[in-house]
């Protein structure tokens, strides 16, 4: 190996994908109005297998992999009148969920109490280095919004314009989970305060 060159006992393929698929609808209501709908999905994907210390040992793992799905719906009224006002009248809808999972993976490779077996007595044993801390959570966000745009031609250079909007964003957050577990995988215990349920959320 030369200067230039590492080594890695990791070797996951990164996953970096989006798929998305969109409608756009123009639909006339008059000679002077039409409607437009723009809606659209997008479910997005992300692993990155990280592993940062750059040697064929497991010092350092460190696993990150989310998913997010979105779906958005647009409405719109548009007037085409030829008098001096026209305007835009809409409302706006979101819906987005994540999923979210984080894993700190550290000395993986190390029997620190000799018994041939890497798994949670190693993790109590070793003052907490060879462990695996996993975080992961459910997010969900939604937004509601209304709108309004005005145009007034004053004259044939000179127009006043003018907007409002009202937007509703909720958040929530479900599914929490912090815990230690051994290289193996076996839960030890909850790092929620006040909580020692495995499963606590």
């Amino acid at each position: 190996m030369d200067d230039y060159e590492l080594e890695s006992d990791y070797t996951v393929r990164r996953d970096n994908t989006v798929d998305e698929v969109s409608l756009s609808i123009d639909f006339p209501l008059s000679e002077t109005l039409s409607l437009t709908s723009i809606t659209s999905w997008t479910d997005g994907e992300l692993l990155i297998p990280e592993e940062s210390d750059g040697s064929p040992l497991r010092v350092l793992e460190l696993p990150q992999y989310g998913e997010t799905t979105q779906f958005t719906q647009d409405l719109r009224v548009t007037s085409d009148d030829t008098s001096n006002f026209n305007y835009i009248v809409g409302a706006f809808y979101s819906r987005e969920v994540s999923d979210i999972n984080n894993i700190f993976r550290g000395f993986a490779d190390i029997d620190a109490n000799g018994d041939g077996q890497i798994n949670g007595d190693d993790c109590i044993d070793s003052g907490f280095f060879i462990c695996e801390y996993e975080n992961s959570f459910e997010q969900i966000k939604t937004s509601y919004a209304i709108y309004a745009d005005g145009t007034f031609e004053l004259t044939d250079k000179v127009s006043l314009s003018a907007g409002l909007r009202y937007t509703d964003d909720e958040g929530e957050q479900n599914d929490y989970k912090s815990v230690v577990s051994g290289i193996d995988g076996t839960p030890l215990f909850n790092l929620i305060p006040g909580s020692e349920d495995l499963d606590a959320t």
